[in-house]
């Protein structure tokens, strides 16, 4: 039937239009489930997040490490602020710096959600390489995002590097 037009239904006739109630009933179930099911992915924005920055941080260990054992280096990974030196707390942005020729490798500025934190041992508030690629002390790196802890990066001795999701 052409669009626009009205179909004139003849008393008695069993044409059916529309949806009956168990038809749309069945229909919502069907989208609340869809919709039930697909909340625990409206949460992957922030693991991805912190999966990402965990990712790039072992990279960046892991070239410093790299930097040290073969220019025979110091070589520090430090948290930052103004993104040219050391500061002393690990919230947000870091800094890998060249010691012996006191000149910084790269910088990481963290997405804004994303909160950082290092435990060392013994106590530390630094990571650094001798220039024979091993590491003063060995630590944790605890990855958050919104406050949420979502994966730790363990660097030992060795300057050995993997990620754990809490």
């Amino acid at each position: 039937m052409p669009e626009g037009r009205v179909r004139v239904i003849k008393q008695g006739s069993t044409a059916e239009y529309g949806f009956t109630l168990i038809e749309l009933m069945i229909a919502c179930a069907i989208l609340s489930i869809l919709v039930l099911l697909s909340l625990p992915l409206l949460h992957l924005g922030g693991r991805t997040t912190a999966w990402q920055t965990a990712e790039h941080l072992r990279l960046d260990i892991e070239v410093a490490k790299l930097q040290a054992s073969t220019h025979y280096h110091l070589i520090r990974l430090c948290p930052t602020e103004d993104f040219s030196s050391c500061q002393h707390s690990w919230h947000r942005d870091y800094l890998v710096i060249n010691l012996t020729k006191n000149m910084p490798l790269s910088v990481q500025q963290l997405p804004k959600d994303i909160t950082l934190q290092y435990r060392g041992f013994p106590h530390s508030e630094r990571v650094d390489f001798s220039p024979a690629g091993h590491l003063a002390n060995n630590g944790t790196f605890l990855v958050s995002y919104r406050g949420k802890l979502y994966y730790r990066v363990i660097v030992n001795h060795g300057g050995r590097v993997k990620i754990e999701a809490v």
